[in-house]
């Protein structure tokens, strides 16, 4: 592969606030739960005048992806557009959920490129699943742990479908293909 197609494909992130998106972040995931976390009751422990105050408002893919800093503390990815939010007081820390972020956008752009049949076949619940233990994975192996905090362990609920695919992994190389073929059979 000749090194401007190389230099293309590796992704860079950009940092700003926007207001709007966290409307509408904030909206969304006001009732949110999921896998064990409160999202909704996060919102209104650190930002209590919110509780009635949000309404919901209402491109092609990017090379780039867009990072934006939230005051929410819900970390969400949007792939159709492909930004992510970052909670300013994250305890986890940017580089971290950065990092999260980026498997994400790695594993649903592989899937997209190699496994279109799975993505329209799947509903969206165990593609997000599939994509939170993919992370939880990575994050163990020794080329991706630089990057995780400490006390970072992803949803709680799916720590022990991660725990199994990482013991039945440990002897493998670590790739999207290889965490697929032992994962979709456990969850």
């Amino acid at each position: 592969m000749d090194k401007t197609k190389e230099k293309d494909l590796k992704p860079s992130v950009v940092f700003q606030l926007n207001q709007n998106l966290d409307v509408q972040v904030g909206t969304m995931f006001l009732g949110h739960k999921k896998a064990g976390i409160d999202f909704g009751g996060g919102i209104i422990r650190h930002h209590p005048a919110l509780a009635g105050a949000l309404q919901v408002e209402g491109e092609k893919r990017k090379k780039m992806v867009e990072g934006y800093v939230s005051i929410f503390n819900c970390n969400p990815r949007f792939l159709d557009t492909k930004t992510f939010q970052v909670y300013y007081q994250n305890r986890s820390g940017v580089v971290h959920v950065t990092a999260h972020e980026m498997l994400h956008f790695i594993f649903y752009d592989w899937l997209e490129r190699n496994d279109q049949e799975f993505i329209d076949n799947t509903d969206k619940e165990k593609a997000w699943t599939l994509s939170e233990v993919f992370d939880i994975v990575a994050f163990d192996r020794q080329e991706f742990n630089r990057f995780k905090s400490k006390g970072s362990g992803g949803y709680p609920d799916l720590q022990p479908i991660a725990t199994k695919i990482i013991e039945e992994l440990k002897n493998y190389p670590f790739t999207v293909n290889s965490f697929l073929s032992i994962a979709k059979e456990s969850i």
